[in-house]
């Protein structure tokens, strides 16, 4: 089973079930991930005297790209599973899972969107 995959998954996957399967994973691990990495910049934080909002310039960048990884990484995954692309554009719009097409995030997301 792959990172995604739980048991009694439907054959082909559906959009409904590979939204909610991203909403899951995908923020669930990221927020993890940079949590981690804000535990460990915090020691240079302290040691250096660095004002407050720099956690911040840190943190948001280094979120946004565990972010889009894992998110296509994700896609992927749906797509390999049998869920059709443009299914999931829409099921993931209208869930706001998905930036809209066409958006400034939709664009920074390539090639998440590409099928």
């Amino acid at each position: 089973m792959g990172m995604f995959d739980e048991a009694g998954d439907p054959e082909p996957m559906t959009a409904e079930v590979a939204i909610g399967r991203g909403e899951k994973c995908v923020e669930a691990i990221s927020h993890f991930l940079v949590l981690m990495v804000v535990l460990l910049f915090i020691p240079a934080y302290l040691i250096q005297d660095l004002p407050k909002w720099s956690i911040y310039v840190f943190a948001i960048p280094v979120w946004y790209l565990i972010w889009i990884v894992l998110f296509r990484r994700w896609r992927s995954w749906a797509v390999a599973k049998g869920c059709d692309p443009q299914a999931l554009q829409e099921e993931g719009e209208s869930t706001g899972f998905i930036p809209p097409r066409g958006s400034l995030f939709w664009y920074l997301g390539w090639p998440a969107y590409a099928a």
